[in-house]
């Protein structure tokens, strides 16, 4: 049987004239290698710069946290004493957020900045910790877990200080430092989206009716996206904005929808069931919501990110097996893979910039 190994990937789409034609757009996909002696990649975030961060395994099995950058892989140093680790998020000011394993056993969410790794740091009582998003001020949040009872506790860090939000997960923040994920509501024995800012305190979304929210993404104008349960039990994708949670409903004949992201302009992606009991990824602007569809011989699309141009990257089920997709404007393009693949890797979210690179991951 042939050993899958997975590589990190780059495609390039060059838009030559308008994205609604994809014929007409000329892309290139690079596959970013491994670590010396390694046979594993995964980009896990790129930014506007087209530098991408991820983890590769190396001659050793160990996995190590590197930056691609015109063209070339590099290797960012662990914390003393660590032997595994990985890059998660990159900035547009080339600032990484990942994590570092430590001789306590615990793996540390960790800084990498100029070739210098910077421990972040850990609340008291507090053990694993887990940064998820960081924006261009170095605001990071993710996730901690509280040592005494293993429960998940929001957290934001900035400016040295490490905040503890409560139960729960911080998962976006935004330009102007405004957060926001989920966090558990005592009196209700409930899970609500929230919104936190700096000095403006914490926000309750509230539910479209049901008894928990989840808040995934937030924009630069503090809108907020995600998911929520209806009083019924059904759980449909919603928009936050001013004061206000708004149900995006489901494509026609589903009952059920979550909202992934959210750009500047108010345009939301995520994915849906349909009639057929089907999932197939949504694009949602001003009260329409809009069925991606799927590539051909698929029966299964996700959309994951949206861009300020309004292109959206996701992935959809083929005959051959999962692909990349681009989608703009009614036109979804398939994005490929490496020669000599036939998939992606399902279980790897791609990602995207505001140019339309996408990183991605496919077996070789």
């Amino acid at each position: 049987m042939k050993q899958v190994m997975y590589r990190a990937a780059v495609v390039v789409a060059i838009n030559a004239i308008a994205l609604s034609r994809p014929a007409a757009a000329q892309m290139s996909i690079v596959d970013l290698g491994t670590l010396p002696g390694g046979n594993y990649s995964a980009a896990l975030d790129i930014n506007d710069h087209g530098q991408v961060v991820g983890v590769s395994n190396n001659a050793s099995g160990q996995y190590r946290a590197f930056l691609w950058d015109r063209g070339q892989m590099m290797e960012l140093p662990l914390l003393p004493g660590a032997a595994q680790g990985a890059a998660i998020k990159i900035n547009n000011h080339g600032q990484i957020i990942g994590t570092s394993d430590s001789p306590s056993g615990f793996h540390h969410a960790v800084l990498w900045e100029g070739g210098i790794v910077t421990d972040l740091g850990m609340l008291p009582d507090f053990g694993p910790i887990n940064p998820i998003s960081v924006n261009d001020h170095l605001q990071v949040v993710g996730e901690t877990e509280l040592a005494a009872t293993g429960s998940s506790h929001a957290f934001v860090w900035q400016d040295g200080v490490m905040i503890d939000l409560g139960i729960g997960a911080a998962l976006s923040n935004n330009a102007r430092g405004q957060v926001t994920g989920q966090l558990y509501r005592h009196q209700l024995g409930q899970m609500h989206a929230f919104r936190w800012e700096q000095g403006r305190g914490m926000t309750d979304l509230g539910t479209l009716g049901g008894p928990h929210s989840y808040g995934f993404a937030i924009n630069n104008r503090g809108s907020i996206v995600g998911e929520s349960f209806l009083a019924s039990g059904n759980r449909h994708g919603f928009v936050w904005e001013n004061g206000s949670m708004r149900d995006l409903g489901a494509l026609p004949g589903g009952d059920y929808s979550r909202a992934a992201d959210i750009n500047d302009r108010g345009q939301v992606v995520g994915y849906s069931t349909t009639a057929d009991g089907s999932f197939h990824a949504f694009f949602w602007e001003e009260g329409t919501i809009v069925d991606i569809g799927t590539l051909p011989t698929g029966t299964f699309s996700d959309a994951f990110e949206i861009n300020r141009r309004g292109q959206v990257v996701g992935v959809s089920a083929t005959a051959a097996g999962p692909h990349i997709f681009l989608w703009e404007r009614g036109s979804m393009t398939d994005l490929g893979v490496l020669p000599g693949a036939p998939t992606v890797d399902f279980y790897s979210v791609p990602v995207l910039n505001e140019r339309g690179q996408v990183a991605g991951q496919s077996p070789t």
